[in-house]
């Protein structure tokens, strides 16, 4: 398995790469694809500088799934950090039987350990912001 750099919301990660494969299967077409149109779309280079696009946009809706869910437990109205309760750990790359191309940022969450939370893109575009288990 590979890995892929990617600055998300500010910060830069090294992210495991996990392509969603039967035993024995290799990477379908639509995966990588997916995977190398997630990534261009992830990064615009304007000069020197890498400013982040598709994944930046959604911070808005972590956070508020986020405070949805757990408001209590977090006190605020707002969350400065996000990265108090949200990591990412690694990009989900779903097989799929229609040609979607689907990429899951999974991120561990503190409040739900087994679980985690999944940004979900289908296409290059923002889907949802869910538990890990909507996309696996």
């Amino acid at each position: 398995m590979n890995k892929q750099k990617l600055n998300v919301w500010g910060r830069d990660f090294e992210l495991e790469v996990v392509f969603d494969c039967y035993e024995g299967e290799s990477v379908l077409p639509v995966q990588k694809e997916a995977l190398e149109n997630f990534l261009a779309k992830s990064k615009i280079i304007t000069d020197e500088k890498v400013m982040v696009s598709i994944i930046s946009d959604v911070k808005a809706a972590v956070v508020e799934y986020c405070l949805k869910r757990n408001a209590e437990e977090i006190g605020m109205s707002t969350i400065d950090n996000i990265f108090k309760y949200v990591m990412p750990k690694s990009l989900y790359v779903q097989r799929t039987t229609d040609d979607s191309r689907v990429v899951g940022l999974m991120c561990a969450y503190k409040f739900d350990v087994d679980n985690g939370i999944a940004v979900v893109f289908k296409n290059e575009q923002f889907v949802n912001v869910d538990s890990q288990n909507a996309i696996l």
